[in-house]
């Protein structure tokens, strides 16, 4: 294959409903991919809940404070209590508390207001900790990063580039063939942060009418990107009319079904035991159905079943 066959792909695994399955499909197919020898990173960027670094066991030897935000700074020598910010704060950040100008943390957007009315400069807006990225290597031999985003800050989309931008420069220096990024749930600023530039999305769903709802959002979202993309249903046999019912869906939207994923005690059983599905059980039906999904995913990006089947020269 050539050069250009063979550049860095990157896949997301997303849903726009929470609790569907995305971080035991994202695992499973890092386990799938790193043993048919792609060389890959995963990417936890479910910042606000990260625990694709949690299954994946990953060190997390190098942290990174990540300043992605601002919020006010009060000197309170200089302060003399006009009031003046605390009349302009859009949020109500600001209260005069005891004869104290105070500061509340999380509802501060930083957006410089109650700098620019200060009579006296008492008040500055800084750049301040909003999470930090984590990078290790998983106890199955490939790198993990994970972007956290600390409580009450709402900057997760910055932090997810943050990210997205280490994962880059990694795969710059190590010939990296894939990165698999563990989106997170819904459709807000981190999930279009996680979906944009990417190869291929995975969609997971589930036979719920809420998730079918989301499912058609979540379509939207990479349609909007121009990003192709699969579908694959996770307790699939709990209804399995629900096939149906994504196959309108998909025939309308132009979407394929990657594979169907049955309900499997196993799955919860290896969560806990924070192990993928097929390291826990590889003999297990889902496992099975996620070689076939990984198959499907190598065919559509490397127009191969695996990274053994061709040269890995660059």
């Amino acid at each position: 294959m050539n050069n250009e066959e063979l550049k860095t792909k990157q896949i997301v695994v997303i849903s726009t409903k929470g609790g569907a399955g995305k971080t035991t499909v994202s695992s499973a197919l890092a386990i799938h991919f790193h043993n048919k020898g792609y060389k890959i990173i995963a990417l936890d960027a479910d910042v606000d809940a990260p625990n694709l670094g949690i299954v994946l066991n990953c060190d997390g030897k190098e942290k990174k404070v990540l300043r992605a935000s601002e919020k006010a700074v009060i000197d309170y020598d200089t302060c003399d209590l006009c009031g003046l910010c605390v009349e302009n704060c859009p949020e109500n950040a600001l209260s005069i508390e005891n004869d104290e100008l105070f500061l509340n943390y999380y509802l501060c957007e930083g957006c410089g207001i109650c700098e620019y009315v200060c009579p006296v400069d008492a008040i500055s807006v800084d750049e301040t900790d909003s999470g930090e990225l984590i990078v290790g290597e998983s106890k199955y031999g490939f790198k993990c990063l994970t972007g956290r985003l600390n409580i009450g800050e709402g900057s997760s989309g910055k932090v997810v580039a943050e990210a997205r931008n280490t994962a880059k420069s990694i795969l710059k220096e190590e010939k990296i063939d894939l990165v698999i990024i563990d989106g997170p749930p819904g459709s807000s600023c981190s999930t279009m942060a996680s979906v944009t530039g990417t190869d291929f999305a995975v969609l997971v769903t589930e036979p719920t009418p809420a998730a079918l709802s989301d499912l058609e959002r979540a379509i939207f979202i990479v349609q909007h990107f121009k990003i192709p993309y699969g579908v694959v249903i996770n307790k699939y046999n709990l209804i399995p009319e629900f096939e149906e019912q994504v196959l309108k869906l998909l025939n309308k939207k132009q979407g394929i079904i990657l594979g169907q994923l049955p309900y499997d005690e196993n799955v919860p059983v290896a969560i806990a035991n924070l192990q993928p599905i097929n390291i826990y059980a590889p003999n297990s039906e889902t496992s099975k159905q996620i070689e076939k999904i990984g198959k499907k995913i190598s065919q559509i990006l490397f127009n191969s079943v695996d990274k053994n089947s061709f040269s890995s020269e660059r």
